[in-house]
C-alpha cells in the first residue's frame, strides 16, 4: 500500500561535565551563488556555530535514505533569491541535520532562516521516518526533529568571520549564525513544540524558566512568536534570541539558549560557556543597530543669519565648512553615519520659506550623498532633521519633522534613501497643530534600536512623545510612554530634544531645551522613563539646574548629544537661540559644564542650530 504525505513547514523569519554529542550538522553550499561561502573563514565560522549549537545533544535521529518506491523531495525557501528550492532524492544521515547556506541582498536583515519542508510517497514507515526521525513526541507537538533548513546571510554586511571580537564597525558572523541556527533547530518559526510554551506574551518552557528565574518576555510585533524580548539578558549578555544585535558585539550560547532547546524537545546536557564581557561600545541577528559615530557635530546660524554650515570635532577644531541649503540661514543640521562607512555625515534640512529639501554630505569625502524633498513641494515650513539607527543595518536612517507652519508630521527614510519611507505619521496627536515638531533618535528602551523623540515646535507647549524604534521600523509607531510636558505647560515655543546615554547604563537619556525663555537644560534618565515613568524621570533628572546662558535671556536652548570628546561618555551641547549672541556650551559626560565660543564663532541676534 503506497501512501503520500506533504509537509508545509516553509516557515521563515526576518532578521542571533559535557556529554559527547551525537547530533551533527552538514552544511551544503550548493545553492550559494553569491560567493559568500567561497571564503574559507565563513565556512570555518559555521563549523564553530554548529559545534556550539549541538554541544551535549544526545538525540538519535533516524537516517532518511530514499530507495525504490520510498521517495521524497525536500524543499527550502531561499530568501536571497525569493524562490523555493526543490531537492529531490536528498539523503540525510543518521543523527544528521542538513543546512543549506546562501548569501544575497537581503535589505535590512543580517540573516533569515527557513525551516525545511518536503513532499513524500511510499510506505507508512518511510513517511514516519521523514516526519519524526524516530522521535516519539513529534506528532504530539512535544518534540522537534527536522531534516534541516536554509539560512541566507546578507552579503552587503561588513562581517567579521574570526573567532574573536569584531571591530567597532563590523558585525560578528558567529553571533548572527547562532541566532539563525537556533531557528532551524526549532526556536520559533511556528514550531508547535515551541509555540505551546508561549503564553500571554512570554515563553514559559519549564527548562528556560528554571534557568532564567521566571517567564521570558517575547518580542512584540512578530507575525509569529520567534524571538525573546529585546531586553532579555542572561549572565550579563543580551540573549542570542533577541531580535537584534549591535555592531561590535559578540554573543555566545548560554544556559538559557540550551534550556530553550530542551523545551522544544532536544536532549541536551547544557552548561553555560564563558560569556565575554560587554564591549566598551554602547548600543539589534535578524536586524542590527551599529554603533553611532561620535566626535563630530554641525553648527549653522539661525534663521536669517547667513547660509554657512560648519562641522567641528570634540576639541572645537573645524573639520569642514560650506554653504547650507538655505541661503538666508537657518539650515537645520544633524550628524550620523548615513552611508555606513564609519564616518559621521552631515544632514541638512531646509529653513522655513524654502522647498522642503534634505541634503546629506559625506563626512569622509565632502561630496553630496543624497538630496531629496522630504515633503510635498508646496510645503515651505522648513524641515527639522535627526539621524539614528532605527531600521537596523550599517546605514543610519534619517528622521524628518515638519518645522514652523507645518503639522506635526514625521517621516523616516531608511538608510537615507528617499524611496524607502518606513514611517509617515503624526508625531504629536493633534493634526491641527501648526507649529511643527523637533525630532531626535536614540536607544531609550535598550533594545538595540534607536527610538524616536518628538517635541512640539513654535507656538506649542513643551509636549514630548516617545516612540518605540522597532514599531517605527515596522511602519506602525507605538508610544513607549504617554505624551508629557518637559517643562511647565505654560512654556511656549515647544522644546528642543537630543538623545544619548549620558550616564553609561545602556539606556539612552533624553536632553531637553526650551524653545524660548531661559536656557534651562534638562537631561533625564532613559532607564527611569522606561522602568519608573516620566514623572520620576522629570522630577529627578540627571542634570536639574543647568542654565547654559545667564539671565536676562529669552532665546531658549537648542541641544545636540554625542561623545564629542571621545571619552566614551555622551556629552550634550547647548546652543543659544534667537535674539542673542550665538554661543555653544558643552556639558561633558562627567557632568562638567564649559563654555567654548570657538564652536561656531559668535553670531549676533540669530542664534545657532546644532546637531
Amino acid at each position: 500500500m503506497r501512501q503520500s504525505h506533504c509537509s508545509a513547514r516553509l516557515w521563515f523569519e526576518t532578521l542571533e561535565s559535557r556529554l559527547t554529542p551525537t547530533v551533527h550538522v552538514r552544511f551544503d553550499y550548493s545553492l550559494d551563488t553569491s560567493g559568500l561561502f567561497n571564503n574559507p573563514a565563513a565556512r570555518v565560522a559555521m563549523d564553530r556555530v554548529a559545534t556550539a549549537i549541538t554541544a551535549g545533544m544526545t538525540d538519535s535521529l533516524t537516517a532518511i535514505t530514499p530507495s525504490g518506491t520510498n521517495t521524497w523531495t525536500a524543499q527550502v525557501y531561499d530568501s536571497a533569491s525569493g524562490t523555493t528550492k526543490s531537492l529531490p532524492g536528498l539523503s540525510v544521515g543518521a543523527d544528521e541535520i542538513v543546512v543549506y547556506l546562501t548569501g544575497g541582498a537581503l535589505g535590512q536583515p543580517l540573516g533569515i532562516a527557513s525551516g525545511g519542508a518536503y513532499s513524500a510517497r511510499g510506505a507508512q514507515s518511510w513517511l514516519d521516518t521523514i516526519r519524526t526521525r524516530g522521535q516519539g513526541g513529534v506528532d504530539a507537538g512535544t518534540d522537534f526533529s527536522p531534516w534541516g533548513g536554509l539560512i541566507a546571510f546578507n552579503t552587503a554586511t561588513n562581517w567579521d568571520f574570526t573567532a574573536g571580537a569584531p571591530a567597532a564597525n563590523q558585525y560578528d558572523f558567529d553571533s548572527v549564525a547562532l541566532h539563525e541556527m537556533m531557528h532551524v533547530f526549532g526556536f520559533g518559526l511556528n514550531n508547535p513544540s515551541f509555540t505551546r510554551y508561549v503564553s500571554n506574551g512570554s515563553f514559559v518552557g519549564p527548562n528556560a524558566v528554571s534557568v532564567y528565574g521566571g517567564s521570558i518576555p517575547m518580542q512584540t510585533g512578530d507575525s509569529a512568536p520567534d524571538h525573546f524580548g529585546a531586553t532579555v539578558k542572561y549572565a550579563g549578555q543580551q540573549a542570542v534570541m533577541n531580535p537584534a544585535i549591535q555592531v561590535g558585539t559578540v554573543k555566545k550560547m548560554t544556559a538559557l539558549e540550551y534550556a530553550s532547546l530542551r523545551d522544544v524537545g532536544w536532549g541536551v546536557s547544557y552548561t553555560s560557556p564563558a560569556v565575554p564581557p560587554a564591549p566598551p561600545v554602547p548600543t539589534t541577528a535578524s536586524a542590527v543597530t551599529p554603533t553611532p559615530t561620535s566626535g563630530r557635530f554641525a553648527v549653522s546660524t539661525g534663521d536669517g543669519g547667513g547660509g554657512s554650515v560648519s562641522v567641528y570635532d570634540g576639541s572645537g577644531q573645524l573639520v569642514s565648512q560650506g554653504a547650507g541649503i538655505s541661503a538666508n540661514g537657518g539650515t537645520r543640521v544633524a550628524t550620523g553615519d548615513v552611508d555606513g562607512d564609519g564616518v559621521a555625515d552631515t544632514v541638512y534640512g531646509a529653513a522655513p520659506g524654502d522647498l522642503p529639501q534634505v541634503t546629506v554630505v559625506s563626512g569622509r569625502t565632502g561630496s553630496t550623498i543624497a538630496s531629496f524633498l522630504a515633503y510635498e513641494p508646496a510645503f515651505r515650513g522648513g524641515v527639522n532633521v535627526a539621524v539614528g539607527h532605527i531600521t537596523g543595518g550599517l546605514r543610519a536612517d534619517i528622521v524628518v519633522g515638519a518645522d514652523a507652519g507645518g503639522g506635526p508630521r514625521v517621516r523616516v527614510f531608511a538608510g537615507g534613501d528617499p524611496n524607502a519611507v518606513v514611517a509617515d505619521f503624526w508625531g504629536i496627536a493633534d493634526e491641527n497643530f501648526r507649529g511643527g515638531v523637533r525630532v531626535a533618535a536614540g536607544d531609550i528602551n535598550h533594545d538595540g534600536r534607536a527610538d524616536l523623540v518628538v517635541a512640539a515646535g513654535p507656538g506649542g507647549g513643551p509636549r514630548v512623545a516617545l516612540f518605540d524604534g522597532l514599531s517605527v521600523a515596522g511602519g506602525s509607531p507605538q508610544r513607549i510612554v504617554w505624551d508629557f510636558y518637559a517643562y511647565a505647560p505654560t512654556v511656549q515655543d515647544g522644546a528642543y530634544v537630543a538623545v544619548g546615554d549620558f550616564n553609561g547604563d545602556g539606556f539612552a537619556d533624553v536632553a531637553f531645551g526650551p524653545g524660548s525663555g531661559s536656557a534651562h537644560l534638562k537631561v533625564t534618565s532613559g532607564s527611569t522613563i522606561v522602568h519608573s515613568g516620566v514623572d520620576a524621570a522629570l522630577n529627578a533628572p540627571l542634570v536639574s539646574t543647568i542654565f547654559a546662558q545667564p539671565d536676562p535671556y529669552s532665546g531658549g536652548a537648542r541641544v545636540a548629544a554625542g561623545d564629542f570628546d571621545g571619552d566614551g561618555r555622551t556629552d550634550v551641547i547647548t546652543a543659544t537661540g534667537k535674539n542673542t549672541t550665538g554661543q555653544l556650551y558643552l556639558l561633558r559626560g562627567n557632568g562638567v559644564l564649559s563654555s567654548n565660543t570657538m564652536f561656531g564663532g559668535t553670531v549676533q541676534q540669530y542664534g545657532l542650530n546644532v546637531g
